[in-house]
Order: structure tokens, then C-alpha cells, then sequence
């Protein structure tokens, strides 16, 4: 048996809760909503109780709301991992989450560092960019930090962004 004395968060509003007690002492319910139209958070909802053995409960929340495009990674890695391993390319996918027609306007990053090529999908909307390393413009040894913008003709999203690390590590010692 224990009851719950209060309950807090650090969310920063980002969601909401509701406490229900199911049986006093015994079983309660907590229900878990957003409170957000778009982003990433994370902490955690703290319940404490009258329990000696736990006194405090940390029920850990993470969330992840995209808009109606969402891209997928939205970090990726390129390049050369080891001296014995080829290169790395890597896909992002754009999608349309209310499965809607769409187009991309404009994709914008470093020429120098990464090239990107765009395919649409067959049977739905969306794309799949291609992401290839351009290694004679990466050093040995080193990673590039590097950004993929784009942008679409759905006029609420604004850019989305994919971070890119570009790395070569031919060469590096082991």
C-alpha cells in the first residue's frame, strides 16, 4: 500500500498529465498527452509517494512531434569510417505525414563537403535523398560538420534540417 502525496516534471509545459486514482493505495493511472505542435523534448514526471522503499517514481517522457513533412534521419553520418572500410552514404527520407502530394523547392548545403542527389518515391508521396561524401574534399583524420536544409511547397513547414558529419578516418591511426 502507498499513496501519492504530489506530483511535478521538468517537461517545461511540453506535455499533459492527469493522476487518477484506479484503487486508493493500490493502483492509480497516469495518463500522458502533448502539449506541443512541433519539436523534441525529454525529462521525466516525478510521483512521490508515502512509500519508505519509493518514495520517489521517475516515469522518464520523451516526444518527438514532426509537422506535416517529416524527415528522417535527422542526423546523419558520411564518409569513411576505418582505413579497410569503403565509404558511407547515407538516405533521408521526406514524407509527407498526412500522405499528401508535395514538392521539394529547394535543397541547399555545402557543395564541397557532400553531394545530394533527389529521388521521388514510386507509389506515394514523398522523396529519398541520396547523401555521398565528397572524400577528396575531407581531409584524413577529420569530420566536417555540415547541414542539409530543405525546404518544400508546403508553406507551414518552413526548413527542415538534417545534420550531416562527414568524416574520414583513413589513415588515422588505431
Amino acid at each position: 500500500m502507498f499513496h501519492i502525496s504530489n506530483v511535478g516534471d521538468n517537461l517545461d509545459k511540453k506535455v499533459l498529465y492527469k493522476l487518477e486514482t484506479v484503487e486508493d493505495g493500490k493502483h492509480y493511472r497516469l495518463r500522458v498527452s502533448n502539449n506541443t505542435s512541433r519539436g523534441n523534448y525529454r525529462g521525466c514526471i516525478t510521483i512521490y509517494t508515502d512509500s519508505a522503499e519509493k518514495p520517489e517514481l521517475f516515469i522518464w517522457i520523451n516526444g518527438s512531434i514532426e509537422g506535416e513533412i517529416g524527415i528522417r534521419p535527422k542526423v546523419l553520418v558520411v564518409g569513411r569510417l576505418s582505413p579497410d572500410q569503403g565509404i558511407i552514404t547515407g538516405k533521408v527520407l521526406v514524407v509527407d505525414n498526412k500522405n499528401k502530394a508535395f514538392q521539394i523547392v529547394k535543397c541547399m548545403y555545402d557543395e564541397r563537403v557532400i553531394h545530394v542527389s533527389r529521388e521521388p518515391f514510386p507509389n506515394q508521396p514523398g522523396f529519398s535523398l541520396e547523401v555521398t561524401p565528397k572524400m577528396e574534399n575531407i581531409p584524413s583524420g577529420s569530420r566536417i560538420p555540415t547541414v542539409l536544409t530543405i525546404e518544400t511547397d508546403v508553406p507551414s513547414e518552413g526548413k527542415l534540417e538534417v545534420q550531416v558529419q562527414a568524416i574520414n578516418l583513413a589513415g588515422t591511426p588505431r
